[in-house]
């Protein structure tokens, strides 16, 4: 028997959900009233110092900061994935299943 859509979608949701790290569910929604969500990850305390630094670079800056050993090859995709984390949670960017 085929499952029922919204059953589905329940289980891809939580599947997903449980790829996360426990920080994401603890920061909360962007306000309502919020068109620019761009300063928020800044504001949510989940980004370090270093780790805002690595998401303003520009592509070359990222390079020449991996070249000369300031970060970490690690360092930068932690830093993208984190802001890419906050990204999700401000502007819903995931499909729809419900």
């Amino acid at each position: 028997m085929a499952l029922h859509y919204k059953t589905l979608a329940a289980q891809e949701l939580k599947r997903r959900d449980n790829t996360f790290p426990k920080w994401y569910f603890d920061i909360p929604e962007a306000p309502e009233d919020v068109l620019d969500v761009t300063s928020l990850p800044e504001k949510a305390g989940i980004l370090s110092a270093k780790e805002i630094e690595i998401t303003h670079a520009d592509g070359v800056g990222v390079l020449e900061a991996i070249k000369s050993k300031k970060w970490t090859c690690v360092e930068v995709i932690e830093a993208f994935c984190k802001r890419a984390l906050l990204a999700q949670k401000y502007v819903h960017l995931k499909p729809q299943l419900t």
